[in-house]
């Protein structure tokens, strides 16, 4: 059986010589008729006396038979010397042709493992080797039972494993990948404009005399408040010299509009005095009369300040709306 073994190396040898051409259908063609054509004369120089001059590197007391251990050794150490033995050394330090062959292989693979399949690309569904292994590998019993004289091949036997489980420990980290987000927290404000007016009131206002002064909410907030200057009873408003009568003054007070208004407002029947009335707004909260003289000397009432107090009030209601659109975002941290 051993020098079987050695022969299938030897013919593989050749096959495997030829992987670099192009077409490895073809390379496998030529190998193949190339082990057939020197199978006879290599064979005929095999026998026991001579197996050890035929064989290169063959032996009855092979070292590597100690590996197997009938099935239950351990190839790992050994492989790892002999791959460290070919890489850790020249290939001019090689023992001999054989072991420079061998080593030169291993040294390729090791130096640049992607380089074999590049010189030797093999499809592992149509390559005819892989073909070959396949249909063995599928069905032993029949393909090898053609390669022997006596039947069916009985190599094959059942064995129970000794050698205990062994197990390994994988340890692997997993992370969340890093990807910027951005998204937004939206404030959104309302405000609400609330007016009103509680009352208008004046302060500094005379009692008695020819005048009479009033003050209440104007309209709207716009207006403000509304000012009114008359005569006051039992004196009446005529228009100049006429006796029509004629209406006192009424103004809207609104902030930041000041005015200056000049009109008549009093004729006495003595003397045909009249009086001219003007009334000063600073567009704030002062209202001034003056009271000009008339056609007989002397103003018939003098001049004054008011104050106006309350009127529209304005004020703002805010309402805060979030809109917050990185609640999903926030939803993934740790």
């Amino acid at each position: 059986m051993m020098k079987w073994v050695h022969l299938l190396l030897v013919l593989a040898g050749f096959c495997w010589s030829q992987t670099s051409v192009a077409d490895t259908a073809a390379a496998f063609t030529d190998g193949t008729a190339f082990g057939k054509a020197n199978t006879g004369k290599t064979k005929g120089q095999i026998t026991t006396d001579n197996a050890t001059g035929a064989i290169p590197n063959y032996t009855t007391t092979d070292s590597a038979s100690s590996y197997y251990l009938d099935g239950k050794g351990s190839l790992t150490a050994p492989a790892a010397g002999d791959v460290n033995n070919c890489t850790t050394t020249k290939g001019d330090a090689d023992a001999d042709a054989y072991v420079h062959g061998k080593c030169e292989g291993v040294r390729m693979i090791m130096q640049d493992p992607g380089k074999k399949n590049v010189m030797f690309p093999i499809n592992k569904t149509t390559d005819p080797l892989m073909v070959k292994r396949n249909a063995v590998k599928a069905d032993p019993d029949s393909y090898l039972g053609s390669l022997t004289t006596t039947g069916n091949y009985s190599g094959c036997v059942e064995k129970t494993i000794t050698q205990p489980d062994s197990y390994t420990t994988e340890v692997c980290d997993q992370f969340l990948k890093r990807v910027d987000k951005t998204c937004q927290e939206i404030l959104s404000v309302t405000v609400t404009k609330v007016t009103s007016c509680t009352g208008v009131s004046l302060s500094g206002a005379p009692s008695g005399g020819y005048y009479t002064t009033t003050a209440s909410c104007g309209a709207t907030e716009e207006l403000g408040a509304v000012f009114t200057l008359n005569v006051a009873p039992p004196y009446q408003i005529h228009h100049h010299k006429w006796n029509s009568d004629y209406y006192g003054i009424t103004r809207y007070l609104s902030k930041g509009a000041p005015f200056d208004v000049t009109q008549y407002m009093a004729v006495t029947y003595k003397g045909w005095q009249w009086e001219h009335a003007r009334v000063v707004w600073d567009g704030v909260d002062t209202v001034t009369v003056f009271g000009n003289p008339g056609n007989m000397g002397g103003p018939l009432y003098p001049y004054y300040t008011i104050k106006i107090n309350g009127g529209w009030q304005l004020n703002y209601n805010y309402t805060d709306t979030w809109d917050d659109q990185c609640a999903a975002l926030k939803a993934r941290l740790p």
